[in-house]
């Protein structure tokens, strides 16, 4: 079930979402994303996000992100080169 809105409604604008575990075979982070979960609200028409799709699936399944995301470390603060770095590794995994 998505969290209520209260801890990421002013970064993402959205009144549910979901938190998914990702990329735990990456050395040096422990990542999670939150995204809005758009199962709660069907009617709202939000845009593709493929960055935050290809980090979500990276050796996963098929399923595709839509709106904002928010990207996490449990551990330290992401900086651009490390959001560039893992992207990367997401990429290039296909």
């Amino acid at each position: 079930m998505g969290r209520r809105k209260l801890d990421f409604y002013p970064i993402i604008d959205c009144e549910f979402i979901e938190g998914y575990a990702v990329m735990g075979v990456l050395p040096g982070y422990a990542l999670s994303m939150f995204v809005e979960c758009i199962g709660l609200n069907p009617s709202k028409y939000l845009p593709r996000n493929p960055s935050a799709t290809c980090i979500l699936l990276y050796r996963r399944g098929e399923d595709i992100v839509q709106g904002h995301a928010v990207l996490c470390d449990d551990y330290k603060n992401l900086s651009l080169d490390d959001f560039r770095y893992i992207l990367s590794v997401a990429s290039n995994s296909k």
